[in-house]
């Protein structure tokens, strides 16, 4: 696939082998098109999914409710941002995320609400859900038990604030607005809080005294 912008602004994000192994977090907006715009970065090559992300209907919510399928971290998945037209600015129109995985061709969606994002646009948020890394190398140097949290999605003590975002995705923006914070708010659901606690050696820890060995 050669085409890289058309009408609507729908952008195909087709990372090369050539880039360098790691997400593009840091990256934003402006940097995003100008890498895409250069050639050689032009490929069928695929990306990877992050850090685990749960699904229902297809959809995915960038609050990640833990309900559903998971897709695992490290799945390979092709990548398509579309913004709304210019003349379709309505309340209602928002930027999208669409991806497919590869290993079976289904295809889902995630639409960015920018005002639950402060200081984020679309590519900034794909930036984080995807990167280059396969989950082999996501998990490379990990223990075995944190490769089998990871796995079930799971956060047991000890796991590093990396570890926890790979195997639970990034906590709700508007409850924790800074991953400096040693409480991280994630959502079991739309009625249920969950709490990850870290120490201050940024670890994961028991924020109660639980008998399960998952937080």
């Amino acid at each position: 696939m050669q085409r890289i912008f058309s009408k609507g602004i729908t952008i195909i994000l087709m990372i090369a082998w050539c880039l360098p192994t790691h997400s593009f977090a840091a990256a934003g907006e402006k940097e995003f098109k100008n890498l895409l715009s250069t050639p050689k970065v032009i490929s069928r090559v695929q990306i990877h999914t992050a850090y685990n992300m749960f699904t229902e209907n297809r959809k995915v919510q960038a609050i990640n409710f833990r309900v559903g399928g998971i897709i695992p971290a490290g799945t390979p998945v092709t990548v398509e941002i579309v913004e709304p037209s210019l003349d379709d600015r309505s309340l209602f129109a928002m930027p999208e995320i669409r991806f497919t995985t590869l290993s079976d061709n289904i295809n889902y969606t995630l639409k960015f609400t920018e005002r639950y994002h402060p200081g984020k646009t679309v590519y900034d948020y794909a930036n984080l859900m995807f990167g280059v890394k396969t989950f082999g190398e996501i998990t490379e140097g990990k223990s075995a038990d944190v490769i089998d949290a990871i796995r079930r999605s799971a956060v047991i003590e000890g796991m590093t604030k990396e570890e926890v975002l790979i195997s639970y995705g990034y906590p709700a923006e508007h409850r924790t607005p800074s991953l400096l914070a040693n409480t991280w708010i994630y959502w079991e659901n739309r009625h249920t809080e969950k709490k990850i606690c870290f120490s201050e050696e940024e670890l994961a820890i028991s924020c109660k005294k639980l008998k399960s060995e998952d937080l």
